[in-house]
């Protein structure tokens, strides 16, 4: 949904709704597990807004949530790296992710119509996915880390993107 609130100030809303269905089987004979399945649910939505401080600048702001399910290998199959198997946890949620992005973009004549886009964000994760050691470790089994949700992570940054149509 957008629409315009002022004549410079415009609003921006979206919203979706995932349902995610993971299946797993494993042929070999004597598996442990043969045929295992995952099912998550999860919403995610965008709110935005755009000031026109002129006809080729504006400024911009948005919070936005999303997601990451975890993979068939976290969840059932496990992994295998240089030390040692990393075990899968079925016990995994998806990440969440929460987005905060502030910027000015803007147009030029210079090299025949160049394209700026300023932004600084911040992404609040929880539930982050990552292999950990610790009480998992089995040195006679090869198992030395289990997938699990480790709590958040902040990501903070800034970005610059320049476009020229110019060929």
């Amino acid at each position: 949904v957008k629409f315009n609130v002022a004549e410079q100030l415009t609003v921006t809303m979206n919203g979706r709704y995932d349902q995610l269905k993971l299946s797993y089987e494993d042929s070999l004979p004597g598996a442990a597990a043969p045929a295992l399945d995952k099912s998550f649910n999860v919403s995610s939505y965008r709110a935005g807004l755009n000031y026109e401080l002129a006809d080729s600048m504006a400024v911009y702001s948005n919070i936005s949530t999303g997601f990451r399910a975890p993979t068939i290998n976290q969840l059932f199959a496990g992994t295998i790296s240089l030390t040692g198997n990393v075990a899968a946890n079925p016990n995994l949620t998806p990440e969440k992710a929460t987005n905060y992005e502030i910027g000015l973009r803007g147009k030029s004549d210079v090299m025949g119509g160049l394209e700026w886009d300023l932004a600084a964000f911040q992404i609040d994760r929880k539930d982050f996915i990552l292999n950990v050691a610790g009480q998992y470790a089995n040195p006679q089994t090869g198992v030395m880390d289990q997938y699990d949700n480790i709590g958040g992570m902040r990501n903070r940054g800034v970005e610059l993107a320049v476009n020229s149509d110019e060929d």
